[in-house]
């Protein structure tokens, strides 16, 4: 299932994942990451299907491409999308315990609580 369709709010900061962008991206960095990676897809070059997210990673395809650019785009989408926005999490070797301690401490960090 993509991201854009889940009932999750923790899922609605995928556009930036997809378009491996921060909620700091301009406009422009926006559109340009949009056409760099639909580029990459349409020329089928190695990794552009894929992306990080914090759950690990995921396939794109030049629809989800389009469809986090239009969110981004677009303020009220954008917003929400800043507000649930992780980073993605880096690719280790560690167990499930330890895992969910990493994206607890994620949260309190991005919430700036303890």
């Amino acid at each position: 299932m993509a991201p854009a369709f889940s009932d999750n709010p923790a899922l609605s900061g995928w556009p930036f994942w997809v378009l491996e962008l921060t909620p700091s991206a301009s406009l422009n960095e926006v559109n340009r990451a949009a056409r760099e990676i639909a580029g990459k897809l349409a020329l089928q070059m190695d990794g552009a299907g894929e992306y990080p997210t914090p759950a690990g990673v995921m396939s794109r395809d030049e629809f989800l491409v389009r469809e986090a650019q239009a969110v981004l785009i677009d303020p009220q989408r954008r917003l929400l999308a800043e507000f649930w926005y992780l980073p993605p999490a880096a690719p280790a070797e560690e167990d499930d315990e330890h895992r969910e301690t990493a994206t607890a401490d994620q949260w309190r960090r991005h919430l700036g609580v303890g």
